[in-house]
């Protein structure tokens, strides 16, 4: 059942066995790993069914450090979370890029300080494999097998493997979660969904060590105790890390080695260049790095990444880049001439180039000085605003900087073209303000709100333990990519959907525990 909280009236009494804090993909993925359980499940979603301006004041902040875009505007609302604003368009609908983490992101390297999750990638295969179909994608192993790869077809056989891989990305729609699941949902039994229903705070028993309730808060000031016995935050990293730092009348919950909202990670993102392709060259040995259907049927396609090896050789992060087919109209001036004469000489040609603008994700790496706190600011829910302060390291910068070197270099090695990339000079050692000809662009992060209660089995390292319970806590648990140690630089939300149905699932089991 989906209930606005608004109709509530002042006696109301709210209380399940488990209490889930948001209704993104983390939160729609736990209720629906727990509607056959036998528990009775709440979700509460501060926002509404679609989108509300008003609501989403809510989610305002202060930034400061590396310059990032308005908080308010990198998180959303309303049932479906931030799956609302994915941006990637197939056939009328909205998709997001999926791909599973690496290995090589779950393993401590010496040369990335706090890197190395408490479990290795086998923890997290089956689970993958329930997130291809809970978004929507079907079977996928994310490998060059889905594919059809023919010589000649591919560049495969011409990049230096030990330098480059293919990184294989599909796509999940939006309406997996704002329309088939949010159906699924209305007709499941044990579930109540309260909408318009902000969390505020987070009680504890006198000793600190279980969660009591939520109180919830309507939009007319109202407010409610939500009694479960055990309480999954599933918000989003800034808003999970704010409500722990609020709660305990300030002193925060979890907090007591002083890591709540520490760690806090993007994606940096953004334009590296354009590739100018050899003469003559066939285009559609580019074409898996263009959007296509593989075998297995799925929307796919691939990147180009840095290889293991190289990223051990250089003591690099994660990086991969994209090819977006482009036209000289789109190109800064002094590359769309050139653009428009190589089309000149091809242009009654079955040859004619097809020209490309370069993005890039990287992985940024955990750093305790980046991180999440309280302002002074009392926002309209009666609880202080955040405070971002995005910090870069040394060795982000080092990594896009190289990255896009390596990609340069490699491409035009193996003939597929030039690669001719901006450049770039700031204090902050060269990359927040890429300038060339008219053009310029910001380094921004990908809106992916990553490690501020970091996983660990350390309390003194992290904020949750192997199944995302709150260390010190008995019943709170965290969803989210606020648990990631790490985050590579694959898009979060297929690890998001992965980890939430493996704790539904552990959830499960302490329920049966306690009653065996």
């Amino acid at each position: 059942m989906f209930i606005d909280a608004r109709s509530l009236s002042p006696d109301s009494t709210i209380a399940a066995d488990v209490c889930v804090v948001g209704t993104g993909p983390a939160g729609i993925t736990l209720a629906l790993g727990l509607k056959n359980s036998g528990l009775d499940v709440i979700l509460v979603e501060s926002g509404g069914l679609e989108l509300d301006e008003k609501i989403q004041s809510l989610s305002a902040g202060k930034v400061i450090g590396v310059p990032y875009g308005p908080i308010q505007s990198t998180r959303v609302r309303a049932f479906g979370g931030t799956a609302r604003e994915w941006e990637s368009i197939i056939e009328n609908r909205a998709y997001a890029h999926m791909r599973p983490l690496d290995e090589a992101d779950f393993i401590k390297r010496e040369w990335v300080p706090y890197s190395g999750w408490p479990f290795g990638s086998n923890e997290l295969h089956a689970y993958y494999s329930m997130a291809n179909e809970i978004c929507g994608i079907g079977p996928s192993r994310y490998s060059v097998e889905d594919e059809e790869v023919n010589e000649g077809n591919s560049l495969l056989s011409q990049l230096d493997s030990t330098c480059l891989q293919p990184a294989v990305f599909h796509f999940g729609a939006n309406t997996q979660f704002l329309t088939a699941h949010k159906s699924a949902l209305e007709e499941v039994n044990n579930t109540n969904l309260y909408y318009y229903a902000s969390v505020t705070n987070i009680e504890t028993n006198e000793s600190n060590s279980r969660v009591v309730g939520v109180t919830i808060r309507a939009p007319s000031g109202a407010s409610w105790l939500v009694r479960a016995k055990t309480f999954v935050l599933a918000c989003g990293g800034i808003e999970n890390a704010r409500l722990l730092l609020a709660s305990k009348s300030g002193h925060g919950i979890g907090n007591e080695n002083n890591l709540v909202g520490r760690f806090f990670m993007e994606h940096p993102h953004g334009p590296t260049g354009f590739l100018i392709p050899a003469e003559p060259y066939n285009a559609k040995r580019l074409s898996l790095y263009s959007l296509h259907k593989n075998l297995k049927g799925a929307w796919s396609r691939w990147h180009l990444a840095l290889s293991d090896q190289q990223l051990r050789n250089e003591q690099l992060l994660r990086y991969n880049v994209a090819l977006w087919p482009t036209e000289p109209e789109w190109m800064p001036d002094d590359l769309a001439g050139l653009a428009r004469r190589q089309l000149e000489r091809y242009k009654d040609s079955a040859q004619a180039p097809q020209f490309y603008a370069i993005s890039f994700m990287s992985e940024q790496a955990p750093n305790p000085a980046s991180r999440v706190t309280l302002s002074d600011q009392i926002g309209e829910d009666g609880v202080n605003l955040p405070c971002l302060n995005w910090q870069l390291s040394e060795i982000d910068f080092r990594t896009l900087i190289r990255g896009q070197q390596i990609i340069q270099e490699e491409l035009q090695l193996a003939g597929v073209g030039v690669v001719y990339t901006k450049q770039y000079s700031d204090a902050y050692g060269g990359f927040l303000k890429p300038r060339w000809g008219g053009y310029e662009a910001r380094i921004e992060g990908a809106h992916h709100h990553m490690g501020t209660t970091r996983m660990h089995d350390d309390p003194k390292q992290g904020v949750v333990d192997a199944n995302c319970r709150v260390h010190g806590m008995e019943n709170l648990f965290i969803a989210g990519c606020s648990v990631f140690p790490t985050g590579g630089y694959a898009n979060p939300t297929l690890t998001i959907v992965a980890l939430a149905a493996r704790l539904a699932d552990h959830i499960k089991n302490l329920s049966q525990a306690r009653l065996n």
